[in-house]
């Protein structure tokens, strides 16, 4: 059972529409969160620029990530060749529940398990 410490506490947010205080502060970290997608080396469009879509269930477009940063690497081949695979990505975007990468000059051909910290 979690503590709700203030949820008799009411405040109004930026529509003017009246929400518990917790509810609130959870609306501005949410965006914050750090989410992890692999990206898998037979996902990507047949031609430049190369692109993978990607499922993030309650992605919305307008939420922002920093640089993604490479995980689950276990030994000194593997992060060499995520390393690669990683410079292949040039940008990216955010949409309805899904995360899409763009690759413009060519795509990775190893998969890759990537997570981006989400900024304001």
């Amino acid at each position: 059972m979690e503590a709700k410490f203030f949820a008799n506490v009411y405040v109004k947010d930026q529509k003017g529409s009246m929400k518990r205080i917790d509810q609130y502060i959870e609306s501005f970290l949410e965006p914050l969160s750090c989410i992890e997608v692999t990206l898998s080396a037979n996902g990507w469009s047949s031609s430049a620029p190369f692109t993978q879509r990607v499922y993030v269930k309650g992605m919305t477009a307008d939420r922002n990530y920093g640089p993604p940063f490479l995980t689950g690497l276990t030994s000194s081949e593997a992060v060499a060749e995520a390393k690669n695979a990683l410079a292949c990505i040039d940008g990216g975007s955010t949409e309805t529940d899904y995360v899409v990468f763009v690759c413009y000059e060519s795509a990775p051909t190893t998969d890759i398990t990537i997570k981006m910290q989400g900024v304001i």
